[in-house]
């Protein structure tokens, strides 16, 4: 059986999220920008949590995508990815783990446009994100699972048969409580920055490993 290594991406592995970069870059264009504004005013005002606005975020783009055309899909997709700049460690994490024989994956809400590019820069052997496109055509909906908390985990379900995965002799990091059910399903569990203080709290109980440098628990993976 093969071990793997899971990571989410947004405040995990990057500052900020690539998402969030090719939605502000293409705002006007987007025909649901609109709701999105109002989603990101309550996300200010702190009426909603990062992980619902990830997910509202990503249900209207998923919407408004079909107004755009892909080349500027692509320009954004490629803009942001390049722009994100690496938490401390995550090249060298991803590294290690690859040549410490385990299978690197990537589960996020990101646009898939933007994690192909990421990949460029860290090179996943898996890279799952959101799908809104059909045979090169954006159809406005999703063409594949929303990959929220939920959808992480029927993603991981699916990966872990179809790439005879041992869990339990794998390891996850996250930042979110949206990353708790893939954290609680593998054997090690590392979490990443400043987190919420529920998360936190829950990180401790779960013995959770908190980093603030992937450099720090090589020697742990």
């Amino acid at each position: 059986m093969n071990k793997a290594a899971i990571f989410d991406l947004d405040g995990t592995l990057i500052e900020g999220g690539i998402g969030l970069l090719m939605i502000m870059q293409l705002f006007e264009k987007l025909s649901t920008s609109m709701q999105m504004a109002k989603t990101l005013q309550k996300y200010s005002d702190k009426k909603v949590t990062y992980d619902k606005l990830a997910r509202e975020l990503t249900l209207y783009w998923a919407q408004g995508a079909k107004s755009l055309n892909k080349k500027d899909i692509m320009y954004a997709a490629k803009a942001a990815a390049k722009q994100v700049k690496l938490n401390p460690g995550a090249t060298e994490i991803v590294k290690a783990a690859k040549k410490k024989g385990y299978l690197t994956i990537l589960l996020s809400l990101t646009p898939q446009e933007g994690l192909d590019y990421f990949r460029k820069r860290l090179p996943f052997d898996y890279a799952i994100g959101t799908v809104c496109s059909k045979k090169g055509t954006y159809t406005g909906k999703l063409e594949g699972t929303l990959l929220d908390s939920d959808g992480k985990v029927s993603e991981l379900k699916r990966l872990t048969k179809e790439l005879d995965l041992d869990l339990k002799r794998s390891f996850a990091a996250g930042d979110t409580m949206g990353d708790y059910e893939i954290l609680n399903s593998v054997g090690k569990g590392f979490v990443f920055g400043e987190l919420d203080s529920n998360f936190k709290e829950l990180a401790k109980k779960k013995k959770w490993v908190h980093v603030t440098d992937y450099r720090d628990i090589i020697r742990f993976i």
